[in-house]
Formats: structure tokens, sequence, C-alpha cells
């Protein structure tokens, strides 16, 4: 088309405040700016996968899959203190179809694997913060 993306954003962004439709990948199927695999890695943890394991049959690193596995052990930490998923999604700075995602997750996980794995990390979680909070209060 010879214009730069901005230009063919610009123009998407007009078409539709202008009322017209466009069959966009995230108008369609509600995706937003890509799809991943997240949610598919933290059922897969849950359910006992190691993340070498996951490492190897996702072709995700570790770095990345430790993240996934923080972020959604946090979001339900958060969802257990009783914040809104807005909240939740503003607190960890993820998009809110993530944070949905995710819950979705949780609240699926009735079998005793997924409930030992994920009260293990909510525990740690828990000792990281006490342990933080110690060392704020110690003077210096």
């Amino acid at each position: 088309l010879e214009v730069s993306v901005r230009t063919i954003k610009r123009d998407c962004e007009a078409l539709q405040a202008a009322g017209v439709w466009l069959p966009l990948r995230g108008n369609v199927l509600s995706i937003g700016r890509g799809q991943t695999h997240k949610g598919q890695i933290v059922s897969r943890w849950l359910r006992g996968e190691t993340y070498d394991q996951l490492v190897r049959s996702t072709h995700h690193n570790v770095k990345s899959i430790r993240r996934y596995v923080q972020t959604f052990v946090r979001i339900v930490a958060l969802e257990r203190e009783g914040l809104s998923q807005t909240q939740i999604a503003h607190l960890t700075q993820s998009g809110l179809p993530l944070v949905q995602e995710y819950l979705t997750i949780y609240h699926e996980c009735d079998d005793l694997v997924c409930q030992e794995r994920l009260d293990e990390q909510l525990e740690r979680l828990q000792g990281v913060a006490a342990r933080e909070t110690t060392q704020k209060k110690r003077p210096i």
C-alpha cells in the first residue's frame, strides 16, 4: 500500500469512529493484540508439569513461564482478598482478558494436585510479602 503502519491505524480508527465496522481480529475474535499460550501453560503447570517440561513442549523460555505462573498466583491472591477484576488488572499490570482467563483457570482447578500446587505458591507469595514488610520496618 506504500503507507506506514501508523497511517493504516489512523485510517482504521477514523473509519470506526465514523461507525464503519471493520472485521479486524480484535473485533471478530475479541482476542486483543495477540493470542498467547499463557493460559495453557498455567493450566499445565497446575496439573503438575515442571518448568523444564513446559520449556521443552511449548518453546517458551523458563523466565517467561515463571512470570506467567507468578502473575497467575498474584491474580488468585488478589481475588481471594476481594478485589475486582479491574483492580487486579491494574495492580498486576495485566490486561483484563488475561485476568479473566486466569481466574477461569483458577475456578476450574478442582483436583487435589492443582489445589496443592496453588496453595504452595500462595504460601510462598505470602512469605515473600511478610519478609518485605519486616525489612521495611527495620531501622537502618
